[in-house]
């Protein structure tokens, strides 16, 4: 019994180790273009940005439905539109995948946590997010935080946002249409 007890522990703490030992820091850049704007950029003009996820946060997502939450509060994002550099500690995704119900969409979040900074001014609510959703069933194969995002299947919602987070429309400081995301060179921890 005691070895039994004793050896499922050892596959258990073995089976962590691996999963740490595997755990990568995803790096996406993504680009966009202006839409509308308060004083950051003009309509037209693009915006770059990146931000990074820690693949060993994703067990702990937390899920409901066909809704899972994965939070990284080392993560970062940042974006880069008129000459204004904004930036935010913590990425969270949330991914709803469809599972192919009628009236459903598969729709992805990517946002960070509060506080945002622009050009070194802090908002103690901001944020910034990436929203894309697709009218299309079966974008997403499962409620995993993707590693590819294919923007280019989310067919009614590719969008992006820096907000200082209050409710009137001076309070977004930048919109723009989601051009792309893409996998930069993951690294390994």
């Amino acid at each position: 019994m005691h070895f039994r007890r004793n050896h499922l522990a050892l596959a258990a703490a073995c089976s962590l180790w691996a999963c740490a030992a595997s755990a990568e820091v995803l790096r996406y850049e993504f680009t966009g273009t202006v839409d509308s704007s308060t004083y950051v950029a003009q309509p037209g003009e693009k915006v770059t940005g990146t931000f990074s996820f820690d693949t060993a946060t994703a067990p702990v997502g937390t899920c409901f439905n066909n809704t899972c939450s994965y939070n990284d509060p080392n993560g970062t994002m940042t974006m880069l539109a008129g000459g204004h550099q904004m930036s935010a500690s913590g990425v969270g995704i949330t991914v709803q995948n469809d599972q192919g119900i009628p009236g459903y969409e598969d729709i992805v979040r990517i946002g960070s946590f509060s506080p945002a900074v622009i050009d070194g001014t802090s908002y103690p609510v901001g944020f910034m997010t990436l929203w894309m959703v697709a009218s299309k069933p079966q974008v997403l194969g499962s409620t995993d935080a993707p590693r590819d995002y294919q923007v280019h299947r989310f067919d009614m919602v590719r969008e992006g946002g820096f907000s200082t987070g209050g409710v009137t429309l001076q309070d977004t400081l930048l919109h723009f249409q989601l051009d792309g995301i893409k996998l930069l060179q993951p690294s390994q921890q």
